[in-house]
């Protein structure tokens, strides 16, 4: 089974900690949103895509990518993310998941957890998030990823 993990980190890196986690502990491909290509895409049997959250969504290169392929037929998919506040997760979750049912994929999976944040305050909230709990239940997530 091969997993390809899509991520958008932009300020604090907590997006990629998160998912080089995940890619490390099944020995999956990652890679940044920008680099993506279409073949990524069609050459994997599972998609993970996350990012931090911005405004409740998540990174827009993430649905530009969405944008850009053809229809999956069915593809398994995941979804991730880091965040300053859990709820501003599940409304960008909520978001994306109709794009993702759109190009055909099947959601079999979504994680999040709070990551350091400074879009409020300068000194910031969460400043030691992701830790390694959040890590230790990134790893535990992605295993069940591929049992599904």
């Amino acid at each position: 089974m091969r997993v390809l993990i899509i991520y958008h980190s932009e300020h604090h890196q907590n997006t990629e900690k998160i998912a080089r986690t995940m890619a490390t502990k099944i020995e999956a491909e990652f890679k940044e949103a920008k680099d993506v290509t279409t073949e990524d895409i069609n050459n994997n049997d599972i998609i993970g895509f996350g990012s931090g959250v911005y405004n409740g969504r998540l990174h827009k290169n993430l649905s530009e990518i969405i944008d850009k392929i053809p229809y999956q037929d069915n593809k398994k998919s995941f979804i991730f993310s880091t965040t300053g506040s859990l709820s501003y997760s599940r409304l960008a979750h909520d978001r994306f998941i109709p794009l993702l049912i759109k190009k055909g994929f099947r959601i079999i999976g979504e994680f999040f957890c709070l990551g350091f944040d400074t879009a409020l305050t300068r000194e910031g909230i969460n400043k030691d998030r992701p830790n390694e709990q959040d890590l230790e239940d990134a790893e535990r997530f992605i295993e069940s990823i591929l049992i599904k």
